[in-house]
C-alpha cells in the first residue's frame, strides 16, 4: 500500500496524501517532499523569513530577527522600593514589595499566583464554595484555614551546610542528653 508523499509520514494513503496531509501543499522545489510554509516553498527553501542581521542566516522569530539579535523588550516602569530594580506592576511595585495581587482567601496574606489564589489554595479555585473576601462562613471555611497559620504555612527555605554547622556547633551536647532521658 502507498504512504504519503511528506517527508516522516508512514500513513497509508489511497492517492499521494494521507488524510491528516489532504489539505497541505508540497514545496515547489522539484523532489523536495517537505511541507508549505509560505510562499509556496518549505522552510528549508526560502517560506520562511531569515534574519535582517547582516552574516546571520537563522531563522527569523521576533519580527525581522533571529532570538539571538532580537532586541530585549522595553523595561517600562521601575518598582519604587530604594535598591530594587525589578519591574513594577501594581502600585508601582514589584511583587516581592507588595505589587502583586494577594490570594482571595480571607486572611491569606499570600500572592496570588493564579486565578486569584496563592499555591496553598489553588484547589480552591475550582471549589465554587471558597471564603472569597467578604465571605466569612464558618461553613464555607476548608479545614485547612481552620488550621493555625503556624500548622499551614509554607515551609522554611533551605539553608546553607555552612550555616547548619555554623548552628550545631553552638548545641550543647550535654543539654540535648538531658533534653531525651
Amino acid at each position: 500500500m502507498a504512504t504519503c508523499i511528506f517527508n516522516g509520514c508512514n500513513n497509508a494513503t489511497s492517492t499521494t496524501k494521507c488524510d491528516f496531509h489532504k489539505h497541505r501543499r508540497q514545496c515547489q522545489v522539484p523532489h523536495c517532499f517537505n511541507q508549505v510554509y509560505a510562499r509556496h516553498l518549505c522552510v528549508r527553501h526560502g517560506g520562511k523569513r531569515t534574519c535582517a542581521a547582516d552574516g546571520c542566516h537563522r531563522n527569523a522569530r521576533i519580527a525581522q530577527h533571529c532570538a539571538q539579535h532580537a532586541q530585549a523588550p522595553v523595561r517600562t516602569e521601575m518598582c519604587t522600593h530604594v535598591g530594587c530594580d525589578r519591574v513594577a506592576h501594581l502600585r508601582h511595585k514589584c511583587v516581592r514589595h507588595g505589587g502583586g495581587r494577594q490570594c482571595r482567601i480571607t486572611g491569606c496574606a499570600t500572592h496570588a499566583r493564579r486565578g486569584g489564589y496563592c499555591w496553598r489554595h489553588r484547589t480552591m479555585a475550582s471549589s465554587t464554595d471558597a471564603p472569597h473576601e467578604g465571605n466569612n462562613d464558618d461553613e464555607s471555611r476548608s479545614a485547612w484555614d481552620a488550621l493555625p497559620l503556624e500548622q499551614n504555612a509554607m515551609p522554611s527555605p533551605r539553608i546553607s551546610s555552612a550555616d547548619l554547622r555554623g548552628f550545631l556547633d553552638t548545641i550543647d551536647l550535654a543539654d540535648l542528653a538531658d533534653l531525651v532521658s
